[in-house]
């Protein structure tokens, strides 16, 4: 098993080298009498050695691997060699489950490990375990490793890869006359046959369907677990945190934006009453006025359902959230308004950490599913305006379809009726799952709606 291991703030001095003049052995002196250069942080590799019983009886540095890794941070002055660590994981615990060598390299491309490796993270990619991208980032930290290698003349029976040159099409300068040109670049024969991520995620806007937000929401309230890559490489099942599942939540069943979601503050949070429990829905001002963040920074008020108001309620009087909150204000004094949603750190969340959690969920879902579960985060935005219009004309809130579309339009902020209207297209024929929206809300009530009242 292969392992990672951060070590942080540590200081690298350059090793002294003399010569054994008995043997004509090099030796390494422990005093270098160099200055030694300060490391933030660098994440190593070990191999976990186990008995047949599971227990652990030795743990050896994969000491090619940290070599190249303490390269990177030292040579090269990366802060930040997480991202090779882990391509390097991945490619390393991949030989160890195949029982291959990084630098046994055969004479045939289909048994080189470099080869099986790319068409590993192919197959990966074409059953939806690993997106493209991340696909492509380990190969290129497998290929980066190599080339490290090959530059310090280690020997192989055979090459690991091929080097080329393609010719590539690039937009030219704008004060050249040519609007394109083309130019050589090298590179080697590992590259992959992966689709671009905007192959992937479409761009249009497209509601998910009833099965895909009956899935959504079973992993959202009850599951809250997700397929995710552990500290081993390995494709497991794994805690969702509580704050990502009322995230998104909120964004499905609100239409709130992910900025908007994730800059909602503590005191925008209450606990219903009865009466509005009984409402169904409360309204949820947002923007500049409310310490919250919107597009165009414009006020505006959105709805949310009682019961998932009285779901945040829960959980912002949650031990777990007071924790994180002193966090917070021990980082920051002088702030009186505190985000609803904070990290183990008592901060408030990326967009790339919500991003990392929703490629997650996209896993989880095409796996359950059998199939590609595309869609981006925005999505959830889009079935909102569509669950809720057809909601409208089922039980006949409005009087015209233009006036559910109307009141849809001010709960979405959008200047203009067209850019809703551009939401709702879908909403004509095809079944968008607000029938699973209604079952979501009854699983809110009879879990929470006893909570409410004026007590």
């Amino acid at each position: 098993m292969i392992i990672t291991y951060p070590m942080k703030r540590f200081t690298y001095e350059t090793p002294k080298i003399g010569v054994n003049v008995d043997t004509g052995e090099l030796l390494f002196l422990e005093e270098s009498g160099c200055e030694g250069m300060p490391v933030q942080a660098s994440t190593f590799l070990f191999r976990v050695n186990s008995d047949e019983a599971g227990d652990v009886i030795s743990v050896d540095s994969l000491d090619d691997v940290n070599a190249y890794i303490l390269h990177k941070s030292v040579n090269e002055d990366l802060k930040d060699t997480r991202p090779i660590s882990r391509a390097l994981l991945n490619y390393f615990q991949f030989l160890e489950d195949h029982s291959m060598q990084w630098n046994d390299i055969p004479s045939r491309n289909n048994k080189k490990p470099t080869y099986r490796y790319k068409a590993y993270l192919e197959a990966c990619h074409r059953s939806g375990l690993l997106a493209a991208s991340t696909c492509k980032s380990y190969m290129s930290g497998v290929v980066n490793f190599y080339k490290y290698n090959l530059r310090r003349r280690v020997q192989f029976d055979n090459d690991p890869m091929q080097f080329e040159m393609i010719l590539v099409n690039t937009q030219s300068s704008y004060s050249s006359i040519q609007s394109s040109r083309q130019i050589y670049v090298n590179t080697t024969d590992l590259r992959l046959n992966v689709s671009k991520q905007t192959d992937l995620i479409p761009n249009k806007l497209c509601s998910l369907t009833q099965e895909e937000q009956s899935e959504l929401r079973n992993i959202l309230l009850q599951k809250k677990h997700v397929i995710k890559l552990d500290n081993f490489g390995k494709r497991r099942e794994s805690f969702l945190p509580i704050e990502f599942c009322l995230m998104l939540l909120i964004a499905l069943e609100t239409g709130l934006r992910r900025n908007e979601v994730n800059d909602l503050k503590l005191n925008q949070v209450f606990k219903p009453t009865t009466k509005e429990m009984k409402a169904g829905y409360l309204d949820l001002p947002i923007g500049p006025q409310y310490n919250s963040s919107t597009k165009g920074d414009k006020n505006r008020v959105a709805e949310i359902p009682s019961a998932l108001m009285m779901l945040l309620y829960q959980f912002s009087i949650s031990d777990r959230r007071i924790e994180r909150e002193k966090k917070f204000f021990s980082h920051n004094p002088e702030v009186y308004l505190v985000p609803l949603f904070l990290n183990r750190s008592g901060e408030q969340y990326s967009e790339k950490a919500i991003n990392s959690r929703w490629s997650e969920i996209r896993a989880s879902i095409s796996a359950t599913l059998g199939r590609r579960f595309n869609h981006k985060v925005h999505n959830l935005r889009a079935t909102y305006a569509v669950q809720r219009l057809k909601a409208f004309i089922e039980c006949g809130a409005f009087k015209s379809i233009m006036q559910a579309q109307v009141y849809i339009q001010h709960k979405l902020g959008h200047s203009s009726l067209s850019t809703t209207e551009h939401y709702l297209k879908q909403a004509e024929g095809i079944d968008s799952g607000f029938k699973a929206s209604e079952v979501t809300n009854e699983f809110l009530m009879e879990t929470y709606g006893e909570l409410g009242g004026d007590k």
